[in-house]
């Protein structure tokens, strides 16, 4: 009778912990269907910075390899320091999409948006284009810069990384007047 008593309560333990799994994944599958960005716990605070970086690791973050697909038709720059570069040279913003492998608004975006030939030629003419995954550690630093809470974001920052405008996952007609109302054209400026 013990023997059932027990086993009775290990399922109940087990069914427990079976049900708060269940419910945090609904949870987090309807925060993704309802917003269309995937809540993230990677980049709390700034104290969580390596404190041994160089000050202009610091500042800049570290190097990051874009994990932007090949098929996808854009030119992810490689690294947040060269996106930054490129931007003071030609004054156009650096638009960073902070994305992740396991985020299905991310992969969305991915197959939809950015191999839209307006938001392509949109990106050629007005933006330097930076991706970086959050699930890679060097992106930690530039996540807690900018207080990354969801993914996909979206961000144009200038050449000094100040950030211009921010925005979550995007349809392409949303992308390219995002990317329209907050950049200059080089007509704009005569």
């Amino acid at each position: 009778m013990s023997l059932i008593k027990n086993w009775k309560k290990r399922t109940s333990v087990q069914s427990v912990v079976l049900y708060v799994a269940i419910i945090s994944a609904l949870g987090l599958l309807y925060v993704t269907r309802a917003s269309g960005t995937c809540p993230i716990t990677l980049f709390t605070s700034r104290a969580e910075l390596d404190t041994t970086q160089s000050p202009s690791a610091a500042t800049t973050g570290p190097t990051i390899t874009a994990p932007g697909s090949a098929t996808d038709g854009i030119s992810w720059r490689p690294s947040f320091e060269a996106a930054l570069q490129e931007s003071a040279e030609t004054g156009k913003p650096v638009l960073i999409d902070f994305m992740a492998d396991w985020c299905p608004p991310c992969r969305r975006m991915e197959a939809q948006v950015w191999p839209d030939p307006d938001v392509q030629a949109l990106f050629r003419d007005r933006v330097i284009p930076l991706q970086l995954d959050a699930d890679e550690p060097d992106a930690r630093p530039i996540g807690i810069r900018y207080g990354i809470q969801v993914l996909p974001t979206i961000l144009l920052v200038d050449s000094s990384g100040q950030v211009i405008a921010q925005g979550n996952f995007m349809s392409a007609q949303e992308m390219v007047r995002f990317v329209e109302q907050n950049t200059k054209t080089a007509n704009d400026a005569i």
